[in-house]
């Protein structure tokens, strides 16, 4: 997923087509498997059920209907060398179909009955060859009755075979219209499964765009504060000031204006003490049992940020703050709700730090690289009036000077 996040718009669309037709294609080769499975099924009844019905069929209409007829005439003397031709022709015919049946597919009560008719069947040719080759004043009374009962026997064994062709063909056919629908409903749930991806994917992809969107609006918005800051602490710096403190307020109001710090505070080094001079937001919630001013020698100096920043000479960060060892244990106050981010950073004069602007926020890894880079510019720009105001103190009141621009 993180390389696809990396996608652009066209990739991700890109990708979302393909995916459908992928799934339509599945869809597709699906379909014509099914279609040939059930076209099998069609073949196979009437290349199984009906063909073999029409043999069967044949076979009982030559043993009781024609083979009676051609043996009277036979017996009567009638044209006995066509005749025998005649019969020898329905034997082949019946010899025939019986061997083409039995090459088609069989269930196993079909094969029953195919193992009670074969012995039959034999026995019925049999007496028709010896029939055949009898002389005419030879008596064939028993041949004919033993004929008659065989083929009697046949003609009620062949109907069972029909019936149960018809049957199977039945069955077959049934089974091939569940089939069908199994189809149907196997491509209506894989076109409804395609459509939902799709519409998850299409979703996602929108989101993610949409996401995208907002957080460059984000960024947009978020450098337009940065420049807003960048500013209004310029204009504050170039317009007169008669003393550091309107510096400091104004430092706090715009961190807090611009929304960089939900509260903002300065706390100055005086001595052998620190002491806050300025602040901006709700500072009663945010920071609940906090001293206006605690002596350097103070518990409470081990665990003030502004304290550590003012000594140690460089910001501090922390991101975590509830999550912070430091913040966790006495004499650190206790951080209240709303506050998960906190940060503080030097304020210098003629290059040695005289105090710290402190900042809280309500959101864990607030103060990231960029907004870091903003407030160091900033109290940077603050340090340089500084200086200037300790100038203008000494050689008259003329307006600050723009910091230099990095």
């Amino acid at each position: 997923m993180a390389g696809v996040d990396g996608w652009s718009l066209k990739q991700r669309l890109t990708s979302l087509i393909g995916l459908i037709l992928v799934l339509m294609a599945l869809l597709a080769v699906g379909g014509v498997m099914q279609l040939r499975h059930m076209s099998d099924r069609i073949d196979s009844v009437y290349r199984d059920r009906v063909v073999p019905m029409q043999q069967l069929r044949r076979m009982q209409q030559a043993l009781i209907g024609e083979l009676p007829a051609l043996i009277a005439r036979l017996q009567a003397g009638v044209e006995p060398r066509r005749l025998r031709q005649d019969l020898d022709g329905v034997l082949g015919r019946v010899t025939q179909d019986w061997a083409d049946y039995l090459g088609t597919e069989m269930v196993e009560r079909e094969q029953a009955l195919i193992d009670r008719c074969s012995p039959l069947l034999a026995q019925t040719q049999a007496l028709l060859v010896q029939l055949r080759d009898a002389e005419p004043s030879a008596d064939l009374s028993n041949v004919q009755r033993d004929l008659r009962v065989r083929t009697l026997a046949l003609d009620r064994l062949l109907d069972e075979l029909v019936d149960l062709q018809l049957q199977v063909a039945r069955q077959t056919s049934e089974t091939a219209q569940a089939a069908v629908r199994e189809a149907i409903w196997l491509a209506l749930a894989m076109v409804a499964t395609a459509a939902l991806l799709g519409a998850a994917l299409a979703g996602a992809v929108w989101s993610r765009y949409r996401r995208e969107q907002d957080e460059a609006e984000s960024r947009r918005e978020r450098l337009q504060r940065f420049y807003k800051a960048l500013s209004e602490t310029n204009q504050m710096i170039v317009r007169r000031h008669e003393s550091s403190q309107s510096l400091f307020e104004g430092l706090c109001r715009i961190c807090v204006s611009t929304g960089h710090a939900t509260l903002a505070s300065v706390v100055l080094l005086e001595g052998t003490s620190f002491r806050r001079v300025a602040v901006e937001g709700p500072i009663d919630r945010l920071m609940p049992g906090v001293p206006a001013s605690w002596s350097v020698d103070a518990p409470f100096a081990r665990s003030s940020m502004s304290s550590q920043v003012i000594r140690g000479n460089a910001h501090i960060i922390k991101n975590h703050a509830m999550q912070d060892p430091e913040l966790q244990k006495p004499p650190a106050p206790l951080l209240p709700p709303g506050v998960e981010a906190m940060a503080a950073f030097v304020l210098r004069r003629g290059g040695q730090a005289v105090g710290a602007l402190s900042l809280l926020a309500p959101e864990p890894d607030f103060f990231d690289a960029e907004l870091l880079r903003l407030l160091d510019e900033m109290v940077g720009d603050v340090s340089f009036a500084l200086d200037h105001l300790t100038r203008d103190a000494i050689g008259g009141e003329n307006p600050l000077p723009l910091p230099p621009q990095p």
